[in-house]
């Protein structure tokens, strides 16, 4: 029987090196993936955080950045801030994400006709739901 150069060599070392490449891949990826999967059950974990007002046609804008650090998702999350005088309401926004990923942010924004920035504005999460 005749063998070829390739038999009688055995495997090249680009292909051994190539293959162990590989391995180690895809080792990483299944490690990955069972850490994912152990830590997404953490409840979702919701912050809120706003950013500067903004003048707009028909009053002020204030983006808000929502954070879900927890490793579940949740939908229906309500926002809610309020523009406040000495302790006392001035004006109400709400607004609500449809949905917010495990270990995500979204942003929205907030509308007042009320400014502000010459008052007290706090801000916060209202609740959420399991999707």
């Amino acid at each position: 029987m005749v063998t070829s150069a390739r038999d009688r060599s055995g495997t090249p070392a680009l292909e051994w090196i190539a293959s162990g490449l590989g391995a180690a891949f895809a080792v990483v990826i299944l490690l990955y993936l069972v850490w994912d999967g152990v830590t997404a059950s953490t409840p979702a974990a919701i912050t809120v955080e706003a950013g500067g007002a903004e003048p707009v046609e028909d009053g002020f804008r204030v983006p808000v950045k929502v954070r879900n650090r927890g490793g579940e998702a949740a939908s229906q999350v309500g926002i809610v801030g309020r523009i406040l005088d000495r302790g006392r309401e001035v004006q109400s926004s709400e607004t609500t994400f449809d949905f917010v990923p495990g270990k995500s942010e979204r942003d929205g924004a907030l509308l007042f006709s009320v400014d502000p920035r010459r008052n007290t504005l706090e801000i916060r999460a209202t609740g959420h739901q399991k999707p």
